[in-house]
């Protein structure tokens, strides 16, 4: 790296212990070296994404790390590297070091979660080395999230406190640990926790007790269970207990007493704390939230009853069928249902209890499996108005990994064979029991015939598949009596082939029949999501295409669970409200912020499904899908500026994206 190299030997373990600082005083001045020159402070803000104050910062606090000479000069033209740096060194103390922007509000949500009396703007300011106008527009973020925990961030003269009962802080501060990385806490150094709490012992101490009470877990609420005593841990500490008697106070089940009363002695020997008797009681609601006294594994269609009351039962069975009427989809085994339905006893409880499980998994399950997130979407809106039961996308996550179960794959529709064989001890039935396995789930042997019995018009299928050499209709693949390995692999190449041929075909005569040139936007404008939708709805509903009840259905849907995914938005209602079925464009220019989670949205495609249509919306569903998770495939269709420009993209990339 030349001359910062020497540089960065001398600054040293001056920023040992702050690695996001060290990592970008490297980018600093190995910026600077590049150059060789001087630098206006806005082109390094510019650069750097961040204020010209914060550069100053920066370039302060590696000048006080030399004992003699600034390692950075400065004057009306900028910085740019000191031409004869003297070595020399002295540690800087990490409260002198400027914070970056994303590290921010972890900082200033710690200060005030250790400050009950609350904290000195001024000095909170000068602490993050930024200007109290900047901390005042980070305390108003702040304040919005808090208050959906029932704290208030309070400001009094130069004073700001953040109020409210310790376990709404503690909800609220699990949640900012989760969203900022569970493991990285559990790994990487976090201005609100020491050091001494070691992952791998407490867990295997948990579940050692677990184990010995017959306590069951599984792996996710683990990672919850474990985040949650992280934090009390802390806050016990700090002399932050639990003083509110909950609202509604139950006794803990028989079946967890031990287990609690070892959990509780484990924590407060291993870090010396003392627990109260309202601590204790959180710590049963905990663990009636992540934990189970039924072992799933013993559980049958035939013992549920032993197990589970008759009410969640029906209510199960009632979901279930609900789900395979509105999609029309099957696949339900008696394990899903069995599995499903101690989940919803589960959730049930935990809803009366006013507790939620944290699901790692949420956004990534929702991203990749859109379709069955959607169908979990649609199950908790059957929850919510006929159990009266509202649960948060945590849970949604959770249903739908178990939906996962059953119907991933559930629109891979299989390539269909007739296997034609010689007739010699029944030996072709080994061969038709490798193929069905070797190719589960993409090739299906709907015929089985001896060549003397083959009659063409009686065996229709999409592939022929033969182990005689004879003038038979293609496609059609001749193979050895036991298939070898380029036998798998021909047959491989034509069922990919017939497969990409079948929804290429689907994408022509039905899919394009979807879009029509009035419902194409290229919107210029800078609406919020909820305006978009509105605009388009109306639109839809003026063209005849959908009914007035669709645009409040739509946001409906919307408000239970975003339909962002990467960089595109796919609204929709959860049941039909619509004359004919369409699928209406918007290509936004600026994008669209669509969520705080999610990136900003280029794509807006809005679907109507109508009743006749129903059984291919979740093809319909898919294949958008796989376009649009293509690579490049969003930033080619963004640019598009007609709607015969769109479709002729749209086409181009249903012929080239890989169909597996």
């Amino acid at each position: 790296m030349g001359f910062s190299y020497n540089i960065l030997v001398i600054l040293g373990d001056c920023m040992e212990g702050y690695v996001m600082g060290n990592e970008r005083y490297e980018q600093l001045l190995d910026y600077l070296d590049q150059k060789r020159d001087w630098v206006a402070a806005r082109d390094l803000a510019r650069y750097f994404g961040v204020s010209g104050r914060q550069i100053r910062s920066y370039v302060a606090a590696i000048n006080r790390s030399s004992e003699t000479q600034p390692l950075i000069d400065s004057s009306n033209k900028g910085y740019r590297l000191s031409r004869a740096p003297v070595p020399g060194r002295r540690r800087l103390s990490e409260d002198s070091l400027p914070i970056l922007p994303a590290q921010r509000s972890e900082h200033i949500i710690t200060a005030l979660l250790r400050s009950p009396g609350g904290c000195n703007v001024f000095d909170l300011a000068e602490s993050l080395f930024i200007s109290v106008p900047t901390l005042e527009n980070d305390l108003g973020k702040i304040r919005r999230d808090t208050a959906g925990y029932g704290l208030t961030l309070r400001r009094n003269r130069e004073t700001v406190v953040l109020e409210g009962n310790e376990r709404d802080k503690r909800r609220f501060l699990k949640e900012c640990l989760f969203q900022g990385g569970w493991e990285k806490v559990r790994t990487e150094p976090h201005p609100f926790f020491t050091q001494d709490f070691n992952d791998s012992s407490v867990r295997a101490s948990i579940k050692r007790i677990f184990s010995e009470h017959s306590v069951f877990v599984n792996d996710y609420a683990l990672d919850d269970l474990l985040l949650h005593m992280f934090i009390v841990v802390q806050r016990v500490r700090s002399g932050c207990c639990i003083e509110e008697i909950p609202t509604c106070p139950s006794e803990p089940d028989s079946r967890y007493l031990y287990a609690i009363k070892d959990l509780s002695e484990y924590l407060q020997t291993t870090f010396s704390l003392s627990f109260g008797p309202l601590e204790l009681h959180d710590l049963e609601l905990v663990l009636s939230q992540n934990t189970s006294i039924l072992d799933p594994s013993i559980i049958t269609p035939q013992n549920l009853k032993q197990y589970v009351e008759q009410e969640y039962i029906e209510a199960a069975r009632y979901i279930v069928e609900q789900v395979k009427e509105h999609y029309l989809v099957n696949g339900f085994s008696d394990d899903f249902f069995v599995k499903f339905t101690l989940h919803l006893k589960n959730l049930f409880i935990r809803s009366s209890k006013n507790l939620t499980a944290k699901n790692p998994l949420k956004d990534k399950i929702k991203w990749t499996y859109p379709l069955i997130h959607d169908i979990s979407v649609f199950i908790a809106d059957i929850l919510d108005h006929r159990f009266g039961l509202h649960i948060d996308e945590d849970e949604i996550g959770y249903i739908a990994f178990h939906l996962c179960t059953c119907l991933y794959g559930m629109n891979q529709e299989p390539v269909t064979a007739t296997f034609i064989y010689a007739n010699y001890y029944d030996y072709h039935q080994k061969t038709v029991e490798l193929l069905e396995k070797y190719f589960e789930g993409s090739l299906a042997v709907k015929f089985t015939v001896s060549i003397h019995d083959y009659i063409p018009t009686a065996c229709h299928s999409d592939l022929i598949i033969s182990t005689v050499g004879s003038r038979l209709p293609k496609p059609c693949i001749v193979i050895n009596p036991f298939p070898l390995k380029q036998d798998f692999e021909q047959i491989r190449n034509q069922v990919e082939e017939i497969s990409r041929l079948k929804k290429y075909a689907f994408f022509h005569q039905k899919f394009l029949q979807f879009f029509a040139p009035q419902c194409f936007i290229c919107n210029r404008t800078d609406q919020n999501p909820q305006d978009l939708i509105r605009t388009m709805c109306r639109n839809a509903i003026d063209l005849g295409f959908a009914r007035e009840t669709f645009t409040q259905e739509v946001l409906r849907r919307e408000r239970m669970s975003n339909t962002a995914f990467h960089e595109v938005a796919v609204p929709h209602a959860m049941s039909q409200h619509v004359n004919r079925s369409f699928i209406s464009v918007s290509v936004n220019r600026p994008p669209v912020r669509w969520s705080e989670s999610a990136p900003a949205v280029k794509l807006v495609l809005m679907i109507g499904v109508h009743q006749d249509d129903r059984r291919i919306f979740s093809r319909i569903f898919d294949f958008l899908v796989e376009i649009l998770s293509a690579a490049g495939n969003v930033a080619l269709l963004e640019k598009a500026a007609s709607f015969e420009e769109f479709t002729g993209l749209i086409g181009e990339m249903a012929g080239n994206v890989s169909w597996d």
